[in-house]
């Protein structure tokens, strides 16, 4: 490692960070030979930046495949339309022009113009389509960018090209009402407006204090993408934000919100490598997505896997990503682990049991009701307990002794003061104590160091929104280079406890801070397909 390097790193006992990433236990970039994550983890970081892309095709590139199946989709299309089109019109103007006949004379005249004139349309049509289809596709693959210039550029060439045997007055007509045409497409389908509705604040505190009101529409950076949202998740993290205990980062927007769903309709400059509008994505924030548009980093932002919904796609990124994070890249989860999970019913909590179970752990979680034991069960917990029914430590125990195991390898919660002592004693030797939240409180008095190095435990805590956009990027990689594939073999499924409209947005706080949680929670702005 060079100087300059070495200087922007920091060096601990947990393991090398830099100094930008308060708190980070895994490096963002790591090189074979430097500092381990801990004395007691094999988890290799370099995993976090893959040299080689995991696609077919190399990242970027057009699937032209796609663009000739629009192609030919429009081109029939189109034909289909005027065939229906033009024998309306010739029905018609057959009934109008021979009222004077009769019989099976008239019947052959009007078979004869709707033939005629749906033939004739058709023709016409397909051939707009098809000049405009070829200008389409030659301008994508010249430009290797598929964008609104692409639309008014082929509209104006087609109505150029295909009044061009009039005259050049009639091919100039042609090509305005062409660009006309075109230009009020796009600005129909793909402009963005200047305002937006999103949840906002009269200030910190209760429920109350959110309401539906109108802001700006975000500007888009180089690397970003702007989504039209449909749906957004609603996370822990969002309540405590509202009660002024959660700031989001330095230059992030003060509107809620972690996760969301939606599609693309604009597309920095760079962000065109990897995305198009129009593409349908959910998209990890550190903050925007309670909004009708929310802005995302081009590394944060996933295709939503096929069979996935609007609605249950909104309430992947945050919780998921959260409990992949602190499982795997800081955890080190593998087969053979046990791993105890708190709060296994909480949104978080559903995705890390799954997620522990898709690397070949087995599992325990707490949990506050038997409803709630059963839910866990379902989804793959091993074992559940209701804390509320007594000491749950010695029952713990017992559990990691039936599975041969002197304690657990794995603590994932987010718990916090009151857990401290307990998950010390169930703790096993080589361990990981990894904390995402403190929803009881920070303070540790019962924290024993002296059980920490008999046990050896690792003690992380990790915070996800506050990470780097290159953090955040390598992460999104490893999900989806690691886990993604299970949401296609059903072995990770998003299980979405209740959803509801954007204006009963208080409605969903209440819920989340009640503890009736069983999965996810996601409210809808677009009630579209869901």
């Amino acid at each position: 490692m060079d100087t300059k390097d070495s200087n922007k790193r920091s060096f601990s006992l947990f393991g090398n960070y830099n100094l930008h990433e308060p708190a980070m236990n895994v490096p963002v970039h790591s090189t074979p030979g430097t500092n381990a994550l801990s004395p007691y983890l094999n988890f290799d970081p370099t995993v976090l930046n893959p040299s080689k892309s995991q696609f077919i095709l190399p990242e970027g590139q057009k699937e032209r495949r796609g663009r000739l199946e629009l192609m030919f989709f429009t081109i029939g299309g189109s034909v289909i339309a005027g065939s229906a089109v033009g024998s309306a019109s010739g029905l018609y103007r057959g009934l109008r022009e021979t009222r004077e006949l009769t019989g099976s004379v008239r019947t052959s005249s009007i078979i004869n113009y709707v033939s005629r004139q749906g033939a004739t349309t058709a023709s016409a049509m397909g051939t707009i389509a098809l000049i405009y289809s070829l200008f389409g596709t030659g301008i994508s693959w010249a430009r290797d960018v598929d964008d609104e210039l692409n639309t008014v550029a082929s509209g104006g060439l087609t109505g150029l090209l295909y009044r061009s045997t009039a005259g050049w007055k009639g091919a100039v007509r042609g090509s305005l009402f062409g660009l006309g045409l075109s230009s009020i497409y796009v600005k129909k389908t793909m402009s963005v407006p200047e305002k937006m509705r999103a949840v906002l604040l009269k200030g910190f505190g209760d429920r109350d204090n959110l309401y539906i009101g109108e802001t700006d529409v975000p500007k888009i950076k180089d690397d970003e993408v702007l989504v039209k949202v449909h749906a957004f998740g609603v996370n822990r993290a969002d309540t405590m934000q509202r009660k002024g205990q959660y700031p989001p980062p330095p230059g992030v927007t003060d509107i809620i919100g972690l996760e969301a769903s939606g599609e693309i309709v604009l597309v920095g400059d760079k962000a065109k490598e990897q995305w198009n509008n129009g593409d349908k994505v959910m998209v990890l924030v550190a903050g925007g997505g309670y909004a009708e548009y929310v802005l995302a980093h081009m590394g944060c932002v996933m295709k939503i896997p096929e069979g996935i919904s609007m609605i249950d796609a909104a309430g992947i990124p945050e919780t998921f990503l959260t409990a992949y994070q602190g499982l795997r890249l800081i955890g080190n989860i593998k087969k053979g682990d046990i791993a105890l999970i708190h709060a296994g019913a909480s949104g978080v909590g559903t995705a890390a049991i799954q997620l522990a179970k898709f690397f070949g752990a087995k599992v325990a979680t707490t949990v506050g009701s038997n409803e709630k034991i059963a839910y866990c069960k379902k989804i793959g917990a091993d074992t559940a307990i209701n804390y509320k029914h007594g000491p749950w430590v010695k029952t713990l125990q017992e559990f990691t002794r039936e599975w041969n195991k002197p304690g657990f390898d794995i603590v994932y919660e987010s718990i916090g003061k009151d857990y401290v002592e307990a998950n010390q004693e169930v703790l096993g030797v080589d361990s990981r104590w990894i904390v995402y939240s403190c929803q009881s409180g920070t303070e540790a008095d019962k924290l024993s160091l002296s059980t920490l190095m008999r046990k050896r435990i690792t003690l992380s805590g990790t915070v996800l929104r506050a990470r780097s956009a290159d953090y955040k990027t390598n992460l999104v990689k490893c999900f989806q280079n690691e886990a993604i594939n299970g949401f296609l073999n059903g072995k990770l499924k998003i299980i979405t406890d209740k959803t509801w409209p954007m204006e009963q947005i208080a409605d969903a706080h209440k819920y989340m801070e009640d503890n009736l949680t069983m999965g996810k929670l996601v409210v809808t702005i677009i009630q579209d397909e869901q």
